[in-house]
């Protein structure tokens, strides 16, 4: 929660689909502030990028633990990221991108 231009504070709450093991599908919708939510974007997006894939629900690749470790909040301003740990996940989110079936 913090000041913004429109508003004097606004907490924005935004769903996201994140890496679910436990689900058939293989991922769940999860409520998150917009921080967390954008965190989890960027993250997808670096690691889709560097492998030069794409997925219609990028953050699909990312479990809310694996962001739970990452971010560090901060009260009243955007939250801090572990580098390092993003760093040690990367691989990891690399393997569980879908690879397409080659077509004949």
């Amino acid at each position: 929660m913090r000041p913004s231009k429109q508003t004097p504070w606004v907490f924005e709450v935004k769903s996201k689909v994140l890496y679910d093991p436990i689900i058939e599908e293989g991922y769940s919708y999860v409520e998150m502030c917009e921080d967390c939510s954008n965190v989890a974007k960027h993250l997808a997006r670096e690691t889709l990028d560097t492998v030069q894939a794409d997925l219609y629900h990028p953050s699909e690749i990312v479990a809310l633990a694996e962001l739970q470790d990452l971010i560090k909040p901060r009260p009243h301003s955007p939250h801090g990221i572990d580098n390092a740990k993003v760093d040690r996940l990367l691989p990891t989110l690399i393997a569980r991108i879908p690879i397409p079936e080659e077509r004949s």
